[in-house]
């Protein structure tokens, strides 16, 4: 029987990991911050998810089950709407979060009330080992929109205030890349931030993403990419949204040609947002920038021979460093 609202309820959809689910809830349970309820989705499991979660007799988990497999947006739907805290607290149910974890990321919402969202770095750890930083400042990680997710998604925490103000869901149309789709909606009212720690360490894994499921996430993420191209005003074809996405992941090959879009392409973006008034300039001036030089360094580094015309680009700092490489 659940009394009372706790401070944070944990969401943890869940699909057949018995073999991880144990050290997931462990590590949930282990928090130095005690207010919480774990509120966990099975969502129609074969295995026997349902049975681990059932066999830790800790009051504050509630196990909600689907009677059949209904996908992640559906399941965090329902663990959202059925949660009482005053922030949402994702997990996954293969991942770990450090014992600290909650309580930092209460303090900094605490801290920062007009924040929505904030979640955190993350070490990976299974199939690969890396540490992945995440854009830190709100206006930073607005812009960040334009490569892809500014935050990983089982690091977040929300504020669930915003959520039911703004009737702010997971899309469930989209089975891939439903959290890019929610941070564009939900940054475009309220602000996010992501707390400058690992928070998280998120496992790696063959089991997890399919083919199919990889082309869908694909599919899926460059659509809201072209939504956020949309919101600035910026006009552009499907070759140049992938070209776009290539550019942002520092995989477009190192070409002048390419070179000289980029800047084009970039001062574009720029100037649309100078009239749209979508992201913080000076945020969005750094970005680019940023952007731009480790793309220009890549081309210079692999003896690509740079026109004059690429530094066409603007904003001052961008120019004086493409100069230094011209032949």
């Amino acid at each position: 029987m659940r009394s009372g609202a706790p401070s944070v309820s944990w969401v943890v959809p869940v699909f057949n990991q018995a073999q991880y689910l144990a050290g997931a809830l462990e590590s949930m349970l282990a928090q130095t911050f005690e207010d919480f309820e774990l509120v966990v989705v099975d969502d129609g499991s074969t295995d026997q998810s349902a049975a681990i979660v059932r066999s830790f007799k800790d009051p504050r988990i509630v196990l909600l089950e689907n009677s059949c497999n209904q996908g992640v947006s559906r399941s965090l739907n329902r663990g959202i709407r059925a949660a009482l805290g005053k922030y949402i607290a994702r997990m996954d149910g293969d991942d770990l979060s450090t014992p600290d974890r909650l309580a930092r990321q209460v303090a900094f919402m605490e801290d920062n009330p007009a924040i929505a969202v904030c979640g955190s770095h993350v070490e990976t750890f299974g199939a690969e080992s890396r540490l992945v930083k995440r854009p830190v400042g709100s206006a930073a990680i607005k812009c960040f929109l334009l490569a892809g997710p500014p935050f990983t998604h089982p690091s977040v925490m929300l504020r669930r205030s915003v959520l039911e103000q703004h009737r702010l869901f997971y899309d469930e149309g989209m089975g891939a890349a439903q959290d890019y789709d929610l941070w564009f909606r939900l940054l475009q009212v309220a602000p996010g931030g992501n707390v400058d720690a690992v928070l998280l360490r998120h496992r790696l894994h063959e089991e997890q993403v399919s083919k199919d499921r990889w082309r869908e996430q694909e599919a899926n993420a460059a659509k809201v990419r072209g939504e956020v191209l949309s919101l600035l005003g910026v006009v552009f074809d499907a070759e140049e949204l992938e070209r776009h996405t290539r550019l942002f992941r520092d995989l477009l090959l190192p070409d002048a040609g390419h070179l000289e879009w980029a800047a084009a392409w970039l001062e574009n973006i720029y100037r649309r947002n100078h009239l749209a008034r979508v992201f913080e300039e000076r945020a969005l001036h750094e970005f680019l920038n940023a952007t731009l030089e480790q793309y220009a360094a890549r081309c210079a580094a692999s003896g690509v021979t740079l026109s004059r015309g690429t530094v066409a680009f603007r904003p001052g700092l961008l120019s004086r460093f493409l100069r230094k490489l011209l032949a």
